[in-house]
């Protein structure tokens, strides 16, 4: 969840860019200010969870804190309660498209810093049998050329001399 905060607070930066001139530092602040509350319900719902067999984490764990995060848009940035609700909606879903092309892009970078340091490794490749055989120079047959070689009467129509 703290590894998301810089992700949040592009996705508020991205959702609000028009509504506030704000900087990305505050909007990480403002993600802070948002995971310390979630981290507390999560504190405070650990015993309801081992005790409470019917014990729903969506109704007292998320849906308080997508409330919360929506009347802190609200008040923050004046919105009315739909805006405040589709903007919530909004950065909650853009801060897991962003960390996924995050995490792409450090895929992608640590597969290139790989190949650069071991390009033998990479340019073998997995190594499959050939198929066909050998002619009298060594090099590799196809199937059908093997035919060719062995019956040349069949593949030229004609019968030999």
């Amino acid at each position: 969840m703290l590894l998301m905060l810089p992700f949040y607070a592009l996705a508020m930066k991205t959702v609000f860019r028009r509504r506030s001139d704000l900087k990305y530092v505050e909007y990480l602040y403002i993600g802070i200010f948002l995971s310390v509350f979630e981290i507390t319900l999560m504190i405070l719902a650990l015993p309801a969870e081992l005790f409470i067999p019917w014990y729903s984490s969506f109704y007292m764990q998320m849906l308080p804190v997508f409330i919360y995060t929506g009347f802190v848009f609200r008040k923050l940035f004046g919105l009315k309660k739909k805006g405040a609700v589709l903007r919530t909606l909004l950065a909650n879903g853009l801060q897991y498209v962003y960390a996924f092309f995050a995490a792409l892009g450090l895929l992608t970078l640590s597969l290139g810093i790989y190949y650069l340091v071991a390009p033998e490794k990479i340019q073998g490749g997995a190594q499959y049998p050939q198929q066909g055989r050998q002619d009298r120079t060594g090099r590799r047959v196809a199937a059908g050329r093997r035919r060719a070689e062995r019956h040349p009467e069949r593949i030229l129509g004609r019968t030999p001399p």
